[in-house]
């Protein structure tokens, strides 16, 4: 039907309904033209007297994880602007930025922004550390580390500790404190700081149960993989070095590696019959020993003598940076750039087959794209 009759508000809430009832797949007709009536009232959404309206929207799409829409990007170039985006309130900025890292989409200027704005009122963060968790997430898993922005939160989170005002009998509150110590250890301040040992002490104070969810047992299992294999000192750090090495090698930690699948699977098949017209040695879902985080996807080990990977992530590994019409490159997420830290760690170079552009390249240069991302490791 026609929806050129619904007002921009009552389009906003036609898509949180589809979002909190998550109908993305029955009604994708629906999404698409509730998203082009968005994009065509964007002047109206904007100077709307509901300063958030843009971004109920844009968490709508978020929750419904459709990497198909095109107001996404509007409200990208609409954060760009520091004046508009001072009209909305911090959390509501923050939230922005969520929902844009949920969609896999980077813009290091709307970034800024969120971070400047984070900076000038840091007291705004609360102590049950969930919006500070969201927020650093956020920054980590599209691979921007804004320095002072994670320093001052990184002394906000210390100063929370020393004052005992951390309340872990609070479930979201564990879960925040995994969250904000994954993130630091993305930017690395494990191997920057030696008080990273009080964070490992609160994660592993915590005993994760059979309900805890999937996310926060890996974000444990990460960042405990990274504090041993590269700052091997840190064990002694800690005051819990045993429970450090148990969060890599308990048996539902082993069993959340096992039973993740395999990388973009059209993608790997496609990889896979080429080597074997090549006549490599490889060999599937390679497992580099009994703690390691991930699989490797494809191993070369037996046709180089030598520990080389590739990593087939799919569209889960990569950003879309900036709007379409700047065709900027696609850039690793932040998981699968720590991905392959752990591995280098173990000795493994790993190369990264980009699903879309293995898909957009002809059958004849793909053994060329192959042979370029072989020799770079």
């Amino acid at each position: 039907e026609d929806l050129s009759s619904l007002r921009a508000i009552e389009a906003v809430d036609a898509l949180e309904v589809f979002a909190s009832w998550k109908l993305h797949l029955a009604s994708s007709t629906t999404l698409r033209r509730l998203d082009a009536l968005l994009v065509e009232r964007r002047v109206e959404l904007q100077y709307a007297g509901n300063v958030g309206m843009w971004n109920t929207a844009l968490a709508a799409f978020a929750r419904l994880e459709d990497m198909e829409a095109k107001w996404p990007f509007v409200c990208m170039e609409l954060a760009r602007d520091r004046h508009f985006l001072d009209r909305n309130s911090l959390f509501e900025q923050c939230a922005a930025v969520s929902s844009f890292t949920r969609l896999r989409m980077l813009d290091d200027v709307v970034l800024d922004n969120v971070a400047h704005t984070v900076l000038s009122d840091m007291e705004l963060l609360k102590r049950d550390l969930v919006d500070m968790a969201e927020l650093l997430w956020s920054f980590a898993s599209v691979g921007n580390h804004h320095p002072e922005l994670f320093d001052q939160c990184y002394d906000r989170l210390l100063n929370f500790m020393e004052r005992e005002e951390i309340d872990l009998g609070s479930r979201m509150t564990q879960q925040a404190m995994l969250q904000l110590t994954w993130s630091f250890t993305c930017a690395g301040f494990h191997k920057k700081h030696e008080s990273f040992a009080a964070l490992l002490d609160y994660c592993l104070f915590m005993d994760l149960d059979i309900h805890a969810r999937a996310q926060s047992v890996r974000w444990l299992m990460e960042l405990a993989d990274a504090s041993v294999v590269e700052v091997p000192e840190a064990g002694g750090r800690c005051q819990y070095p045993d429970k450090l090495l148990a969060a890599r090698s308990l048996p539902r930690v082993r069993q959340l590696v096992k039973s993740t699948p395999l990388g973009d699977e059209e993608v790997l098949k496609e990889v896979v019959a080429m080597l074997k017209e090549l006549g490599w040695q490889h060999s599937l879902g390679h497992m580099a020993d009994d703690t390691v985080p991930a699989y490797i996807d494809i191993s070369l080990e037996e046709k180089f003598g030598r520990k080389v990977g590739l990593l087939v992530p799919g569209s889960r590994g990569f950003l879309r940076c900036g709007l379409p019409q700047e065709k900027l490159p696609s850039k690793e997420s932040g998981a699968l750039s720590l991905t392959r830290r752990l591995l280098h760690a173990r000795g493994w170079v790993t190369g990264v087959v980009d699903s879309e552009k293995w898909r957009n390249l002809p059958p004849k240069k793909r053994l060329a794209y192959l042979g370029d991302l072989v020799t770079e490791c």
